[in-house]
Formats: structure tokens, C-alpha cells, sequence
């Protein structure tokens, strides 16, 4: 577009009136938050609503309980469900079947092709795909598991939670089952292709016999050119398509791209001003907790190499300790740099990554007896072999979740907070007011607070102003001094003085 001269436009006034007439027409929900002077309060008030089986308010019972959350992680728009989750539910359902639309899409649309274009070379002649083939692949590799992070993002953000770690929550478990799954086709895709160029080649077993001739899947699978070359294929799509690919893409994405062309964007059109411009050079990316599915779904592709031969051990997880550690300093620059703020108050994620970890330790034990059953077990063969691989997978997997929620439900000594409410509000500006946009409303344009509560916006800290009597206790006063300039005259006072000259 470029520079077009315009001058900046004036704010819209607000209609107070329609505004006023909006707010007390607005239901609420069956649902609210009790905010107490002290944590012993709040646990006697609770004791007590309990005893007497709750109590009456306005010709409606009132029962009270604890809920571990923090303002900072609330999403209004889902809260304000209340109690009423089947909508979400509902839209939860419906999440995992656009999921698995999406993957199915995916398949079809790229995967498809690429498998029918790979199958069409004859091998027998040297022909074979090129380096563009292979590139393509990775590609498509990275490209699905990013599409697959999109849609697990936007299901779990229409989903509509009422907090943030809920919606971290079961968007770690959209994004990993999806990535399992297309992990799953992915690899169906690559022993096709495999075994197609073992036959194309005409490549023998150790026993002299045509691949092609064999019938059985378990001898096609366990010999050893089919072998060698499953594990070449899952090397290469694991390294750099997985482990290593996506990550070094990702800061170019979310933070390089978005950061130039909103600078870009600021240099060329002198009519984004004010608050639009703060939003345009705000940093797009936002602290999320994908990371446990990136990690745990890299364990479980490099787990799957203890099926294959001994010599793809070494290289396997070595590119996946040197991925990592690329990964872990990019995230620690990232959270410490380019990540504006964030707020956890559950471990409802760590607990998800450590029940999904039974995934990569119950194909450990499952690629055991699939290595150990020649030398421990010879009798079995076929489906007796397939049936007790499985036992060994899925009874890992029970025995893990199991150990692992009584891991969790464990009793430990609560220590009650020491702080009353006004003393940790006089130094943290996010509380259950000022983040509730309704109630800052109400509380300028209908009660008529002066100050009114201010809404919290990040780095808008310093707007905030202290008014006991609406329980509002936050005010930086350092915060609100001009700034000095190293010849110790304030910022306006030297504009002023430039002004002058020119």
C-alpha cells in the first residue's frame, strides 16, 4: 500500500447510553466467584455451606466449593457456560471428528499422490526418485504435523473452556492423537513404498529367496533388506523431518515474519496509531504447552527404531539428544524473549505428559519381546506373536496410567497463604476484577466508581488505580513519573524544547 498521507483518524466516542442499556440487559451465569479477605475464610465458608447443604439466595440454593484457578487463566466467554457443559462436550465430539477430517484430508489430498508418484519408478532400470522426491517428502512430513497443530489449536480454542489450562489441556491431547495417527499413516506409506523397492530390485533374503515370494508378513517384515530399508526411511523421516525440521521453521513463523511485517507495516501507513500500533508490534507468538506433544510424539517415532536393526540405535538417538537440545534453547530464549507473559495455576498438563509417556516406554517393551521371541520364546509365530506384542503394549499402558493417577492423587500437606487478599493485590495488578471486562464496564459506566476498576492489559500496568472501596488495591505510582533522559529534563519537557527550535 505505502505511504498514503492520510492523517490519523479520531477515536469513536462511546454511546454511554447504549452502552449502559447492553450492560444491564447481559444475564450471568449459574456460576460465580466468591472472593475472600483470607484463605481460612474461604475454607470455613466452604466447610460451613457444605454442613447446611448450601443455602438460599434470591429463592435459589447456593453451594459453595474450592476450585484451583487463577483470574489469569480464564476465558470468559466459555465461563460463562457455568455449569452447563453439554454444549461444550458436544463441541468437544465434534472437535475429534473435524480432526480426524482434517488427517483424512490430508492423506488423500498430498499423501496419496506422493505414494502413487514414488511407486511409479522402476527400480530394476536405477530409476529412482530424485533429491527433490526426498525433500517433498520431509515437506510433507513437517507440513502435516503443523496442520494437524493448527486445527488442534483452533478446535480447542471453539471448544470454549473456561480456563486456559483445561484448553492447554485437551489441545495437547487433539494435537498428539492426530500426530499419532498421521505418525501411523505415515508409516504404513513408507514400508509400502519399501517393500516396493525391495521387489523392484529383485533383493534376496539370507536364505536366497525372492522378497517377492514370500507371503507371510512376518517374514516379509523380519527380513533383513526389508529391515534395513524400513529403518533408513523411518531415519529420514524422523531426521530432520520431525525431530528437527519444524523447530527451526517455528521462530521464523511466529516471531521473525510477524515482528518485520508489522515494523513494515508501521513505516507505511501513518494512519495506524495509538493502541493498534502497540497490537501490530505486539510479539504473535503465545506461550502454549504443545511441547509436551512435540516431545513425547519425537520419543515415541525414535522408540520405534528398537524394532528395526541395531545399526540405526546409535544414529536415531543421537539426532534426537541434538534436536532437543537445539529445542530447549530455543524455547529458553523464546519464554525469556519473545513470549509477553503466561499463567499456569494446575499441572494439568504435566500430569497429560506423564500418562502419554506410557506411549514410547510401551513400544520399548513391545519391540523387547518382538527382538527377544527368537531366543525366549521360539513357539511363537504369526498371531501368537502379534497377541502377546500387544498384551506386552497395552498392560504397560494400564499398569502406567494406574501408577501414575495414584502418583497424582496423593495427599500432601497444604500450607495456607499467610497474605490476605489487599496485601497481594497492592502488588499484583491481575485480579478476579480487573481482568472481568463486565465489570470494569459496570463499575465506570453503571456504579460510577471513581476511580472506576481499570481493565488489565499487559504492560498497561501503570493505568491502574487504587480504590479500596471497590476491593481495587494496585496503583505503581514510580510507574506513572515521566521518564528521565540522561541530561535528567523529562521525555515531554525535551519534545517540547525540539519543538521550540524547529
Amino acid at each position: 500500500m505505502g505511504y498514503n498521507n492520510k492523517e490519523p483518524e479520531e477515536e469513536a466516542q462511546v454511546d454511554e447510553e447504549k452502552l449502559r442499556s447492553l450492560l444491564e440487559k447481559m444475564k450471568t451465569s449459574d456460576s460465580a466467584f466468591v472472593v475472600f479477605e483470607t484463605e481460612e475464610a474461604r475454607d470455613a465458608a466452604v466447610l460451613l455451606a457444605q454442613e447446611r447443604h448450601g443455602f438460599v439466595y434470591e429463592k435459589n440454593i447456593v453451594r459453595l466449593e474450592t476450585k484451583a484457578c487463577e483470574p489469569g487463566t480464564v476465558r470468559w466467554y466459555g465461563l460463562s457456560l457455568g455449569t452447563k457443559t453439554r454444549k461444550r462436550q458436544i463441541k468437544m465430539l465434534a472437535g475429534a471428528c473435524i480432526m480426524l477430517l482434517c488427517l483424512a484430508l490430508w492423506c488423500v489430498v498430498f499423501y496419496l499422490p506422493y505414494a502413487y508418484y514414488v511407486t511409479a519408478f522402476t527400480y530394476a532400470n536405477g530409476d529412482s526418485p530424485s533429491a527433490v522426491a526426498n525433500i517433498v517428502f520431509t515437506l510433507l512430513v513437517v507440513g502435516g504435523n503443523q496442520v494437524m497443530y493448527f486445527a488442534a489449536d483452533a478446535v480447542s480454542i471453539w471448544c470454549d473452556f473456561g480456563f486456559e489450562d483445561d484448553r492447554e489441556y485437551w489441545y495437547n491431547v487433539y494435537y498428539l492423537l492426530a500426530c499419532v495417527l498421521n505418525v501411523v499413516a505415515d508409516m504404513i506409506v513408507t514400508g509400502y513404498l519399501a517393500y516396493r523397492e525391495m521387489v523392484s530390485l529383485g533383493v534376496h533374503t539370507a536364505d536366497g529367496q525372492l522378497l517377492e515370494q514370500l507371503t507371510r508378513p512376518q517374514d516379509i517384515v523380519e527380513s533383513y533388506p526389508m529391515q534395513k530399508t524400513m529403518g533408513r526411511l523411518l531415519f529420514s523421516y524422523c531426521f530432520p523431518g520431525t525431530f528437527l525440521a519444524p523447530f527451526l521453521l517455528e521462530p521464523i513463523g511466529t516471531i521473525g515474519v510477524p515482528y518485520w511485517m508489522g515494523r513494515l507495516m508501521l513505516r507505511t501507513h501513518r494512519n495506524v496509531q495509538g493502541r493498534d500500533a502497540e497490537k501490530v508490534m505486539t510479539f504473535f507468538q503465545p506461550m502454549n504447552l504443545g511441547r509436551y506433544s512435540d516431545h513425547i510424539l519425537n520419543m515415541t517415532l525414535a522408540s520405534m527404531v528398537l524394532y528395526l536393526p541395531g545399526g540405526f540405535l546409535m544414529p536415531m538417538f543421537l539426532a534426537l539428544v541434538l534436536s532437543h537440545i537445539y529445542i530447549y534453547y530455543l524455547d529458553h530464549w523464546r519464554v525469556l524473549r519473545a513470549t509477553p507473559a503466561f499463567c499456569y495455576a494446575r499441572n494439568t498438563c504435566d500430569h497429560f505428559a506423564m500418562s502419554w509417556m506410557a506411549l514410547p516406554c510401551a513400544l520399548t517393551l513391545s519391540a523387547a519381546v518382538f527382538k527377544g521371541y527368537h531366543i525366549y520364546w521360539p513357539q511363537l509365530n504369526g498371531m501368537s506373536l502379534a497377541c502377546v506384542m500387544s498384551w506386552a503394549f497395552f498392560g504397560h499402558i494400564a499398569f502406567h496410567t494406574m501408577l501414575i493417577r495414584r502418583i497424582y492423587a496423593m495427599q500432601h500437606v497444604h500450607k495456607a497463604a499467610e497474605e490476605t487478599y489487599e496485601q497481594t493485590a497492592k502488588h499484583c495488578p491481575i485480579s478476579w476484577f480487573s481482568v472481568n471486562p463486565v465489570h470494569c464496564l459496570r463499575s465506570k459506566y453503571i456504579w460510577g466508581h471513581e476511580p472506576s476498576q481499570v481493565f488489565h492489559i499487559l504492560g498497561k500496568e501503570h493505568l491502574h488505580r487504587e480504590n479500596p472501596v471497590i476491593q481495587s488495591y494496585f496503583e505503581d505510582l514510580d510507574a506513572q513519573k515521566p521518564t528521565k533522559t540522561k541530561q535528567g529534563t523529562s521525555q515531554a519537557a525535551a519534545a517540547a524544547k525540539k519543538g521550540a527550535k524547529s
